[in-house]
């Protein structure tokens, strides 16, 4: 008996220890009842990046220094750091800090609305497909479009003899063609769990396909909207996009190997780091919601 008693009371205090432990991993102090998640520094920290490019793209330019004003020009012999200009400025004498933060209203703004038209003209596709068996053949052409499509050559065609740097025809046009790649992941459908196969906590982030159609275009627009953005960035890097005059990201960036070897490495620096962080932050923001929004892969029951 006594045996008995000291075994009973060692497991007792191992399913303490374990029921604290998961308590601390959980949260703390939080009942069993209680499912309020805990938000990692990154998400924080992220959605704080993220906030500061939106505000940078509402009142950027009104406080941004005067972007190729006379009082620069005059006096710019070469790119330069100093307290006059806090982020340096290009061979031009325009500051680095008026790219970063108008850049942001451009670069941003242009990448944020084309992926709205490309996720509501997909969506509309999808739903058409659905709805009616006719258009399915043509969900599937875009589909396969979308595919073989060389996006970068057919917009910098587009972009340089269509668009004419007029910012909402490139906005347009970058919308319609990120059309077909929308159509690709809100058609995608998730694998079928073996029966029997445990629920598992999914880990994917933006790899793994949802099963909700809100998850599915939080999904597309996030992708969309980081390939859209880099795409952005590119054609202005290229020349093909929005005028050399215009302050963007691509442009800022645009003139910078030729100077580069020169040591000024503040010019590739503060607006690379600009893109960078918000693809990352706007990448991390998308994951977590999908976490939120699908806690398992593949909810519905085994057998099912």
């Amino acid at each position: 008996m006594g045996q008995v008693s000291a075994q009973l009371a060692m497991l007792k205090s191992n399913r303490l220890q374990l029921m604290t432990r998961r308590r601390r991993s959980s949260g703390g102090t939080s009942k069993p009842g209680s499912t309020a998640p805990r938000v990692s520094p990154v998400i924080w920290a992220a959605s704080m990046v993220l906030l500061l490019v939106v505000i940078a793209a509402v009142i950027g330019p009104l406080i941004s220094p005067a972007f190729g004003s006379a009082d620069y020009l005059s006096g710019a012999q070469h790119p330069q750091l100093s307290w006059r200009y806090l982020l340096g400025s290009d061979v031009s004498g325009r500051p680095i800090l008026s790219f970063v933060l108008s850049g942001a209203r451009t670069t941003f703004g242009i990448g944020f609305l084309a992926s709205l038209i490309a996720v509501a003209g997909g969506s509309i596709l999808v739903v058409l497909s659905e709805v009616h068996d006719g258009l399915r053949d043509l969900v599937d052409f875009v589909t396969d479009l979308g595919l073989l499509m060389p996006f970068l050559p057919l917009l910098v065609v587009l972009a340089a003899f269509e668009a004419g740097g007029n910012p909402w025809a490139l906005t347009g046009l970058y919308g319609l063609v990120g059309i077909p790649v929308a159509v690709i992941l809100l058609s995608q459908r998730p694998r079928p769990r073996p029966a029997g196969a445990p629920i598992r906590p999914a880990a994917g982030g933006l790899i793994a396909v949802p099963t909700g159609s809100t998850a599915k275009l939080i999904r597309a627009f996030v992708i969309c909207l980081v390939c859209l953005l880099s795409v952005s960035a590119t054609i202005d890097f290229l020349g093909f996009g929005l005028p050399g005059s215009d302050p963007s990201w691509g442009n800022a960036l645009s003139d910078v190997l030729d100077y580069l070897g020169g040591g000024y490495w503040w010019w590739l620096a503060f607006p690379g780091l600009a893109l960078f962080i918000t693809l990352t932050a706007v990448t991390l923001l998308g994951s977590a919601a999908l976490q939120a929004l699908e806690p398992a892969e593949g909810g519905s029951s085994p057998h099912s």
